[in-house]
């Protein structure tokens, strides 16, 4: 991959982040009723939903929450990927520039 793909990578990452307005970490899950359930300070929270909206919005906020931690997990392995091929630069650079030095 080259610094050009990087670039193009990241950008489109950081557009679909910014489209992501609403997000919740937990599950919903379906028992008597259904439940949004998730951990804060080490203990786990839950909020009962009501009516067939908060189940659509607590669905859809952590489907957001994943997406984003998808995403975020893709910019991470660009920019590694990105900092290997700026030192492979500064390497080459180094090389034929003369400098001394330990690579």
């Amino acid at each position: 991959m080259d610094m050009a793909e990087i670039d193009r990578g990241q950008r489109d990452i950081m557009r679909e982040m910014g489209r992501i307005r609403v997000m919740k970490k937990g599950c919903v899950t379906h028992q008597r009723y259904p439940v949004l359930t998730w951990k804060e300070r080490g203990r786990t929270k839950s909020m009962r939903l009501k009516t067939p909206a908060e189940v659509a919005w607590a669905e859809n906020a952590v489907a957001n929450y994943k997406r984003f931690t998808e995403l975020r997990c893709a910019y991470e392995r660009l920019a590694e990927q990105r900092a290997l091929l700026e030192r492979d630069e500064i390497g080459v650079a180094r090389r034929v520039g003369g400098a001394g030095g330990p690579e």
